[in-house]
């Protein structure tokens, strides 16, 4: 394996979005730069879900990937949690193990920012995500975040098999949105700089409000 990270975002573009959608675009901009201006190879991944999900980036080198705007992020729906979570960790292991192991990257970040609770995954249970949660972290090491904002963020991490103390509330809003990738963004940077793999220093959580 190489000294690279492969960074997977799942973000929420549900109905409830709508009202900070600028928030959200914004936030993720100044992630995707920050990321960028980072030291180190890195990949992106982008899964965007609200009713259903759709995959705009899959794998591409970081700095190759283009900002969001308002025609790519378009608030709409309900929430297929789940089924989003399911469908990246699916093609995102599918797509690492099809590389040579001396090209894969040595480290993966899932990063999941959502303002509300699953109402409508058709293809994914609760269950089946917790259990694919816990056998990438288990045999391949990955990394999970969870950002939530009108949930109990722990409660719903758990849920998904995410570790607690990887979870954090932010507030819904303008100012609690752009913490949630503010704090993402640092959280992606400790890890990318760290030779710990499947694990993020707590200290990025300090910054979400």
């Amino acid at each position: 394996m190489k000294d690279a990270t492969e960074i997977v975002v799942v973000m929420d573009k549900s109905g409830s979005m709508g009202y900070c959608a600028a928030d959200a675009i914004g936030g993720f901009n100044q992630f995707l730069k920050e990321q960028q201006d980072e030291p180190g190879e890195a990949n992106l991944t982008l899964v965007l879900f609200d009713t259903t999900y759709n995959i705009p980036v899959n794998g591409k080198p970081i700095k190759e990937v283009k900002p969001l705007t308002t025609d790519t992020y378009r608030p709409g729906g309900n929430t297929a949690l789940n089924d989003a979570v399911a469908r990246a960790i699916i093609e995102t292991g599918k797509r690492l193990s099809d590389i040579p192991e001396e090209e894969r990257p040595n480290k993966v970040l899932c990063i999941i920012i959502t303002d509300g609770q699953e109402n409508s995954s058709r293809e994914h249970s609760r269950a089946q995500v917790q259990e694919m949660v816990k056998h990438q972290e288990e045999k391949y090491d990955w990394a999970f975040i969870y950002l939530g904002a009108n949930v109990d963020a722990f409660a719903e991490a758990r849920h998904l098999g995410i570790q607690p103390q990887m979870a954090v509330a932010y507030s819904a809003g303008s100012v609690g949105t752009r913490s949630a990738y503010n704090g993402s963004s640092e959280a992606a940077k400790r890890y990318r700089s760290s030779g710990k793999k499947g694990l993020v220093d707590e200290a990025w959580k300090g910054g979400v409000k």
